[in-house]
C-alpha cells in the first residue's frame, strides 16, 4: 500500500521554486524582511514545519522526503541567521546518540512594525503565496471531511464599511487574536510534551483587508451632522368643491 503523502509536503509542493529564484529565499541576514511564506523552498518548508511543532532533523527528513545533507544545510542557515530563526529546544538519547529537536523562534514571524518597510513587490509575493496556501489548506480539509470533524470549527465572511477609527480598532483586534492564538498553541505544546501525547492538527487563518468595492455610505444622507431628514408628507387632492 502506498503511504499517504504527508500534509506539509503536499500543501507546500506547489510553491517549490527554481534555482534561478533561490537568491530570494529566506536567509535571515540576507533577507531581513523574509517570511515563512515568501518563497516556499525547502528552507521555508522546514520553517513552516518548525513553526507548527518541534521536530528533529530525522523527523524533518521523513516529513519532507529530503536527504539528511540537504536538511542539515538548510537548518544550519536558519540556525545561524541573525537573529536565529530556529533554536534547539530539546535533546533525547537514542541508541547511543543524541537526537536534537528544534522549533522556530519568534523571529521567524514578520513583526507588524516592520511591514511598512517591505518592498511592494515582495509584499505582493508574500500575500499571494500565503493566500494560496490558506485556501488550499482549507479546501483540502473540507474535501477530506476534516473541517467539521470537531465541534465549533469556524468559517465566516463579514463585509464591512468602516471609518478610520473602526479600521484601527479592527486591525488591533485581529493582531490581538493572532497573539492569543499563538499563546494557546505554545501552552498546548507544553501540555502535550508533558503528557507525551499527540495533538489535534488544526489551522487558524485570519484575514482583514480593504476590499475591491468602492467606498460608499452605510445609509441615506442625513444632511447636516446630527440632523434627521424626514420624508415629505404625501400630498392628496382635496375632495372639497
Amino acid at each position: 500500500m502506498v503511504p499517504k503523502e504527508n500534509q506539509i509536503r503536499r500543501r507546500l509542493k506547489r510553491y517549490e521554486v527554481t534555482p534561478r529564484r533561490d537568491k530570494h529565499v529566506i536567509t535571515g541576514a540576507e533577507n531581513p524582511h523574509g517570511s515563512i511564506f515568501s518563497f516556499l523552498t525547502l528552507r521555508a518548508q522546514i520553517l513552516v514545519l518548525l513553526s507548527e511543532r518541534m521536530a528533529s532533523r530525522p523527523e524533518i527528513c521523513r516529513e519532507l522526503g529530503e536527504t539528511a545533507d540537504k536538511v542539515r544545510y538548510e537548518m544550519d542557515v536558519l540556525r545561524k541567521a541573525s537573529p536565529p530563526l530556529i533554536e534547539l529546544v530539546h535533546e533525547k538519547p537514542v541508541r547511543g546518540t543524541v537526537e536534537k529537536f528544534y522549533r522556530a523562534t519568534t523571529k521567524a514571524y514578520l513583526d507588524p512594525s516592520e511591514w511598512p518597510g517591505v518592498p511592494g513587490a515582495v509584499k505582493a509575493g508574500m500575500r499571494g503565496s500565503l493566500l494560496d496556501l490558506l485556501v488550499d489548506d482549507a479546501v483540502a480539509a473540507v474535501d477530506e471531511g476534516r473541517f467539521d470533524s470537531l465541534e465549533n470549527a469556524h468559517m465566516s465572511w463579514t463585509p464591512m464599511i468602516l471609518d478610520e477609527q473602526g479600521w484601527g480598532d479592527l486591525t488591533a483586534i485581529l493582531l490581538r487574536a493572532m497573539e492569543e492564538a499563538i499563546k494557546v498553541k505554545d501552552d498546548s505544546a507544553e501540555r502535550l510534551i508533558d503528557n507525551d501525547a499527540e495533538g489535534i492538527s488544526c489551522t487558524v487563518s485570519i484575514l482583514g483587508y480593504p476590499s475591491v468595492n468602492e467606498n460608499r455610505k452605510v445609509g441615506p444622507s442625513s444632511g447636516r451632522k446630527g440632523s434627521t431628514r424626514k420624508a415629505a408628507p404625501e400630498h392628496r387632492k382635496s375632495s372639497d368643491k
